[in-house]
């Protein structure tokens, strides 16, 4: 924390540090640390979103509730769903943006690309509407 004063003091730029606890956290931002990184939380963060949704690869917050996520295909996708048009996405809400084949990317997918085992899809939008997405896959 003195650090990130005197670093202030001394008119650097930009003041990235670690914190430590949910309180450091708040102190280092409070103390005009331009980023603060918590790694322990963040990681927390991606265990517990991948207990919930075991499909889930990966994902970004872009912030405002809007993410980019990574949903592996299950069984269940695969017995109900055949094509991406199967899956229903209302384009208003959620954007299919790409759709991971073993070594390569299928950029924006129309509704008739088949599904197969192992796809990754890369999904754009509001994180309740990407919730029920999780839900019917």
């Amino acid at each position: 924390m003195i650090c990130t004063l005197l670093a202030r003091e001394q008119g650097a730029r930009e003041i990235w540090v670690k914190a430590h606890s949910d309180t450091h956290y708040r102190l280092l931002e409070h103390l005009g640390a331009d980023h603060v990184v918590y790694p322990e939380y963040d990681t927390g963060l991606r265990v517990a979103e991948s207990l919930h949704y075991q499909a889930m690869m990966d994902f970004i917050d872009l912030g405002d509730r809007q993410f980019i996520v990574e949903l592996q295909t299950t069984p269940h996708l695969r017995e109900n769903f055949t094509t991406v048009g199967d899956l229903g996405l209302d384009h208003n809400k959620l954007s299919l943006l790409a759709l991971k084949r073993s070594d390569r990317v299928i950029k924006a997918p129309g509704d008739d690309t088949t599904l197969e085992d192992e796809d990754n899809l890369i999904l754009m939008g509001d994180l309740d509407d990407l919730r029920s997405l999780g839900k019917k896959l």
